[in-house]
């Protein structure tokens, strides 16, 4: 049975257990390594599952109907790695992150705070869109 190169024990045995309990008439047949000897998976870089795990999160809260003080917590700990992947200067970003952490320090809310992480939202946004993609794969 095929196991995985250079992976952790618990990558391996997810692998074994998830062959095992395939049935067969499912037509699930497992891959074969590559002739060279090289997986025919990506080793995904940890940034860039990392970007794209917290800009996800953050395309969520920039488009959700309302923002309770609670989902704060969901995503204030993304926010320097997320305005670090950026090419804001860095006056920008400090004054972005201190919008943010205005907004939801007002309550109750008003409507010149939620327009302030509103705004803030959608520029952080904009630079993300604007930001470089890590690699993908490691080399």
């Amino acid at each position: 049975m095929y196991s995985y190169p250079n992976h952790c024990p618990f990558c391996s045995s997810f692998y074994t257990s998830a062959v095992s309990h395939a049935s067969p008439s499912s037509g699930y047949q497992p891959q074969s390594p590559k002739r060279d000897g090289t997986s025919i998976y990506p080793h995904l870089t940890p940034e860039y599952v990392t970007q794209t795990m917290f800009v996800s999160n953050f395309i969520g809260i920039c488009f959700s109907r309302t923002l309770h003080y609670q989902f704060y917590c969901w995503y204030f700990h993304t926010l320097p790695f997320l305005m670090w992947m950026t090419d804001a200067p860095l006056m920008m970003r400090i004054v972005l992150v201190g919008m943010v952490e205005y907004a939801f320090n007002v309550f109750p809310a008003t409507a010149f705070s939620s327009y302030v992480l509103q705004s803030a939202h959608f520029v952080v946004l904009a630079w993300l869109w604007m930001a470089t993609v890590p690699s993908v794969v490691e080399v």
